[in-house]
């Protein structure tokens, strides 16, 4: 009787799972078995090698217990074909489990980084055409009001980013804030925003017109699709870069931050803002 095949059955019903590939297990006891069955010098030259095999098998051992049978099978020529059979399939399942980890390895290598977390502060491209809309015109804004009423008009603008269908609302006194046509106004009752996306600044000199044509608050000409980009002073620029770098220049630290935060953003029209805003802070 094989007495150990039978002892390796009842061992295998109570083990717990092991970590190594379990295929790869199953060919060393195979080849335990015929080790054993044939006895002799066959057993002498590989059993208590194939033991530790199986033992580095069962603790996740799988790369020392590769190196062992690559070692035993040159001692398998005492023992019959079916050890060295069932040693060469082990071999080649620890093999192939190396090729898949190496192949998973890989593959994470090849795939492209994940994109950072977008700032909650920050518009987006995705958003709503008149979302978009609130964000250039809140920060066109910023700082040419008293905060009091920047909050109110932050907060009646804001509500078009989760209603774009807003309908006609006022100021708490009472004062018209916007229409249902897209028609905004500031807390002082100046003109905001037109329908067709035509923006103004608090004191009422023009943003940006329809055409998408810029300016700087102090009405002097800052982009047009022909031309390009101004100084403030009137002067041409061209690239949006020129200006940026010109601006980076003479503003302040705090200042140069706040247009390196803002351009992160994917939006081109709250980009473009930035810049205006930089260079009419520069002295």
């Amino acid at each position: 009787m094989n007495t150990y095949r039978a002892a390796v059955t009842f061992a295998c019903l109570v083990a717990a799972a092991a970590p190594a590939a379990a295929d790869a297990l199953d060919h060393v006891e195979d080849a335990l078995a015929a080790a054993d069955e044939r006895g002799g010098r066959c057993k002498r030259a590989v059993f208590d090698q194939l033991l530790e095999i199986r033992d580095m098998l069962r603790d996740g051992r799988d790369a020392r217990a590769a190196r062992r049978i690559q070692q035993v099978r040159r001692d398998a020529n005492r023992c019959p074909s079916s050890v060295e059979r069932a040693l060469a399939r082990a071999e080649g399942s620890l093999q192939r489990q190396r090729d898949r980890v190496r192949d998973r390895i890989s593959d994470r290598r090849d795939d492209p980084p994940p994109p950072p977390p977008r700032a909650k502060d920050l518009p987006w491209a995705d958003y709503t055409e008149v979302c978009l809309a609130h964000w250039v015109s809140v920060e066109a804004s910023r700082g040419r009001m008293n905060d009091a009423k920047h909050i109110e008009y932050t907060n009646m603008t804001g509500t078009v980013c989760t209603n774009p269908a807003a309908q006609t609302s006022y100021y708490p006194n009472g004062q018209l804030a916007m229409t249902s046509d897209g028609t905004w106004y500031f807390p002082n009752g100046q003109l905001a925003r037109t329908g067709n996306n035509t923006f103004y600044y608090p004191n009422g000199q023009l943003l940006r017109t329809a055409d998408y044509t810029w300016y700087y608050p102090n009405g002097q000409l800052a982009y047009t699709q022909s031309s390009g980009w101004y100084y403030p002073n009137g002067q041409l620029a061209g690239a949006f870069e020129s200006v940026a770098n010109w601006a980076r220049g003479h503003a302040s630290k705090q200042q140069v931050g706040i247009y390196d935060y803002a351009m992160q953003s994917d939006v081109d029209a709250y980009r473009m803002y930035a810049v205006i805003r930089l260079a009419s802070q520069a002295r």
